[in-house]
C-alpha cells in the first residue's frame, strides 16, 4: 500500500491541527515536522505529499524554504498539496511554496488557504472572539480534508508583486529575538526551549538565552505557562494563544525534544 505523508511548520500548533485532521483521513499516513525531518532523499513510494505552513511576512517560513531547498523528490504520479493558515490574509504563501518547489522539479496539483486564529502577539492581541473563528476554521478544514482525500485539483495563482510583503520580509527574523525580554517571572522550566522548532533556544543559568535564528512563531512567548518571555514592552499585557486541539506535549514530541 502507497504511503502518505505531511510536512508541517507550526508554532502554536494550528498548522499541526490542520495535518493530523487531513492525516486521518488518510490511509497509511505519516506526519512530520519539517524541522526534525532529517532524511534528505524520499525513498518510499507515496500517492500524495502535503506541506501545511503558516503564513510569515511573505508567505514562508525561513525553516520550511530551507527544508525544501535541501530535499530531493523523484517521484512521478504524486498529488502534491499545500494548506496555507493565516490569521487573515493568505498573501503570496501557496504562490511563492509553488515556485519554491518547481525550482525542484515539482507543482502543486492543489493549493488552500485557512483562516485560523493569529498569534503574532508582538504586533497585536488575541482577537475577543476566537471561537468563531476556531469553529469557521474547522468548517474549511473539513472541506479541504475531503479535497485531498480525492484528489482534487486546482490552479495555483502567480505571485502578485503589488502585495506589500516583500519575498526578502523573513530574512529580517532570525535576529529580532534580541528583542525579547525574561521577567523574574521564569522559573526555568525549559517549556520554552522544548516548543521552539528551530532549537533557537539554549537554557542557561536557568534562564532562555536566544539564539538569533528565530522564526518568529511565537511558540516561547504563547506556551510560557507564567508569562515570563515578552516582545519588548508590548506583549506583557496582551492575551495568549495556543491551539486549543493540540496539547505542546505533541509540539515537543514533534521537535523531537
Amino acid at each position: 500500500m502507497k504511503k502518505n505523508l505531511i510536512f508541517y511548520f507550526t508554532g502554536t500548533g494550528n498548522c499541526l491541527k490542520v495535518a493530523k485532521d487531513i492525516g486521518s483521513g488518510l490511509d497509511n499516513c505519516e506526519i512530520y515536522s519539517v524541522a526534525s525531518f532529517n532524511e534528505k532523499h524520499l525513498s518510499e513510494d507515496y500517492e500524495r505529499i502535503g506541506f501545511i505552513f503558516p503564513v510569515y511576512a511573505e508567505g514562508l517560513p525561513n525553516a520550511l524554504k530551507k527544508f525544501i531547498s535541501e530535499i530531493n523528490f523523484n517521484y512521478s504520479n504524486i498529488y502534491y498539496y499545500s494548506v496555507a493558515t493565516h490569521g487573515g490574509f493568505p498573501g503570496n504563501g501557496l504562490s511563492i511554496i509553488n515556485k519554491k518547489l518547481s525550482e525542484k522539479g515539482i507543482y502543486l496539483n492543489a493549493g488552500f488557504d485557512v483562516r485560523m486564529v493569529g498569534n503574532y502577539i508582538c504586533v497585536y492581541d488575541l482577537t475577543k472572539y476566537p471561537e468563531k473563528i476556531i469553529e469557521e476554521s474547522q468548517i474549511k478544514i473539513d472541506i479541504i480534508k475531503d479535497l485531498v482525500i480525492n484528489k482534487k485539483s486546482n490552479n495555483i495563482k502567480k505571485i502578485n508583486p503589488f502585495i506589500f510583503w516583500p519575498e526578502k520580509a523573513s530574512s529580517f527574523f532570525p535576529k529580532k529575538d534580541k528583542n525579547y525580554n525574561i521577567s523574574e517571572k521564569c522559573t526555568g522550566c525549559s517549556i520554552c526551549y522544548k516548543v521552539c522548532p528551530v532549537d533557537n533556544i539554549e537554557i542557561e543559568n536557568k534562564r532562555p538565552k536566544f539564539k538569533h535564528n528565530c522564526e518568529q512563531c511565537m511558540a516561547c512567548i504563547q506556551y510560557c505557562p507564567n508569562m515570563a518571555i515578552n516582545y519588548k514592552n508590548k506583549t506583557q499585557n496582551r492575551r495568549r494563544y495556543t491551539n486549543p486541539d493540540i496539547n505542546f506535549n505533541e509540539i515537543i514530541k514533534g521537535n523531537n525534544k
